[in-house]
Formats: structure tokens, sequence, C-alpha cells
């Protein structure tokens, strides 16, 4: 059985999938994540788990926590957001040697050191403003989650989580007592779908 958890490193508009399986360690994934964008000097890591959000991620113990909290709650998939590091000194990475993977599922580095600052930071100092759309990614978070208003405010959620994650699905079944809906590339490989269904008691929607 396949025991790994992928991680969906978000960087402003962009992700990167990370797939954590046993001996994959916190230095990797900082390896991982600024060979995918170079031009970070420094980085905070945070990530979330069902309801649990904006955990801090800084270290082997931080890791190692998250993976055994995704295993508690059965989560195959962690979304890890990436900020530029200078918005919080306390809590920054900074990349002094450029990374690359040794083939190995380990992370090695080259033999010069050089920081690269950024010239923007001296004339226009700025920080990373939230988009209105940012809560949406959490509006489908896991099993048992009850829509209080039936079946149009889970097709809301739905839709709005759908554009903030960035993906596309399709109904297997949509009526006003169940939805079904998986991945619209089922045929590449993604094992993503949701079902919900209408509780007759209270007329909740639950997931």
């Amino acid at each position: 059985m396949d025991s790994s958890i992928l991680l969906l490193c978000k960087y402003r508009s962009y992700s990167l999938v990370v797939k954590v399986a046993e001996g994959y360690q916190f230095e990797n994934l900082i390896g991982s994540i600024s060979n995918k964008w170079n031009g970070l000097v420094s980085m905070r890591l945070l990530y979330y788990v069902c309801d649990h959000l904006n955990i801090l991620l800084e270290n082997d113990d931080d890791f190692r926590n998250m993976m055994d909290l995704a295993t508690a709650y059965g989560a195959r998939c962690v979304e890890v957001s990436v900020e530029d590091g200078n918005c919080t000194v306390s809590s920054r990475f900074e990349i002094g040697e450029s990374s690359h993977s040794n083939g190995n599922g380990g992370v090695t580095s080259s033999s010069h050191s050089e920081i690269v600052e950024d010239p923007l930071e001296k004339f226009c100092p700025h920080h990373e403003t939230k988009r209105l759309s940012a809560d949406w990614a959490y509006l489908i978070s896991h099993i048992g989650q009850e829509f209080r208003g039936g079946v149009k405010d889970f097709w809301l959620s739905l839709c709005k989580y759908a554009i903030e994650v960035g993906f596309k699905f399709k109904y297997l079944k949509n009526d006003q007592s169940r939805v079904t809906t998986e991945c619209a590339f089922k045929a590449d490989g993604c094992k993503w779908f949701v079902h919900a269904i209408l509780d007759k008691s209270n007329r909740f929607f639950l997931h």
C-alpha cells in the first residue's frame, strides 16, 4: 500500500506538487522549492490539514508532525503555502547555496555560496496581499463536512473551491439529493472525487 503524501506547494499564482515518501526530509522539501522558484532568497512555509490552518513548517520536527497529522486525518494531500521570508524574519530560511537533487531523493549543494538580494526592496518594501478568494481553497475540506444551505450551498462551495485551487471537474450525478463529481482528467490518473448527499433530517448536504 502506497503511504506517500502529496504536498501541494503554492507560491503566488503557481503550484508545485511534491511527493513525500519514507525517508523524505525537511531539507529535501526546501531544496525542491528553491529549485522551482530560484528567485526566493528566503521563505516561510505554512501548511493546512483539514480545519487546521496556518501551521508553521520550520524544521524536521515540524515536518514529522505534519506527516503524523496528515496520517491521523487520513489526508493524502496537504497544501503548503510558500511566502517570501522577508515578511517574517523569525521564521525565514536563507538560501545561500544553489541546491539540486542528487537523484536519490536527497539534496546536495554546489561549492559556491552566494546571497542574492532583491534590489526592489531598497526602493519599495512590500508585503504579499491576500486575495479575497484565498479562503475558497478551504470550502471543501474534509469528510463529514456540512453544507447548511443544502445543495445550492454545496454547488457554490465546490465551484469556488475549483476556481481557487485551479482544476476542472465533471458531474457524475447531480440532483437535489446527491452530487458526485470527479476530476476532468481522471483518464490521466487523477483520483480526486467528491460525493455529497442530502440529510433528510435537517436538509443539510453532507460531504
